[in-house]
């Protein structure tokens, strides 16, 4: 599938010609073309449809194009801009940076290097979609699981599920990653998560909330390609605590009554 023919295209252009040669050739590779004719019109054309990726001339009447990128990019941060521009100079690719734009095509336009940019944009949102897609469906399967977990990125957490949040008696995410850093609560988490991925295998941690005690079994998944450590805390039962024990005396037992713990457990 042509990743381009679904694409709606913002080009803002004050010059008459120019405008209707370039959107003229970009009908034919694209879904739709919308046209303005300065930063203004520009502006008001992205905000009143479902642009994709702008593509927009620097000097303009009414209001030029850095200054609609800024507005746009105020709006929509990820959406792709491509400048078009009859000169290179160091304040403008500064000022195109502070903006976050990262490309531009020099004029007179090759059609090609258009087109090449717009691709490179259009494989760069699929990209972004992506990555979206996959965090909604980790952060669905985390929210409905039974067990306590948190998810970390770049050694930077990122989600906690629901199930572990009543427990520490947050009311939403948002709250709690903006706190956890700060609370005493968390300390023993944070020194048993930096063991886990120091040594690469679970531990046992016990967590004491409003004077209860309770003792968690943690541990983590890596998943290197997308820099993430899911962290599992469960629940450590009566039953797993006599296997606990059972476990650390069996070794200073007869063999016979070893072989009959081995048996139970």
């Amino acid at each position: 599938m042509n990743i381009l023919e679904n694409l709606t295209i913002l080009y803002v252009e004050d010059e008459e010609l120019a405008r209707e040669e370039v959107a003229d050739f970009l009908e034919f590779e694209v879904k739709e073309v919308v046209v303005a004719e300065n930063g203004k019109d520009g502006l008001e054309k992205f905000k009143n449809n479902n642009i994709d990726i702008v593509v927009t001339d620097i000097n303009m009447p009414v209001m030029n194009g850095l200054e609609m990128a800024k507005e746009i990019k105020k709006l929509s941060p990820k959406t792709p801009i491509i400048v078009t521009s009859a000169y290179s100079d160091s304040d403008f690719i500064i000022k195109a940076i502070e903006i976050g734009i990262s490309r531009y095509v020099l004029k007179p336009i090759d059609v090609d290097e258009l087109l090449t940019m717009i691709m490179k944009s259009a494989k760069e949102l699929i990209f972004e979609d992506t990555i979206s897609i996959q965090n909604e469906y980790i952060k669905f399967l985390i929210d409905t699981n039974p067990a306590f977990m948190l998810v970390f990125t770049n050694k930077e957490m990122e989600h906690i599920n629901s199930k572990f949040l009543d427990f520490l008696g947050y009311e939403n995410e948002e709250e709690f990653l903006k706190e956890h850093k700060n609370s005493d609560e968390f300390k023993p988490i944070a020194e048993v998560i930096e063991d886990i991925i120091k040594d690469k295998k679970g531990k046992y941690l016990t967590i004491n909330k409003n004077g209860i005690k309770e003792q968690f079994l943690v541990q983590y998944r890596e998943f290197p390609k997308m820099n993430k450590n899911i962290f599992i805390f469960s629940k450590v039962t009566k039953e797993d605590k006599i296997k606990m024990l059972c476990n650390k005396i069996k070794n200073y037992c007869p063999e016979e009554l070893q072989k009959e713990i081995e048996e139970m457990l």
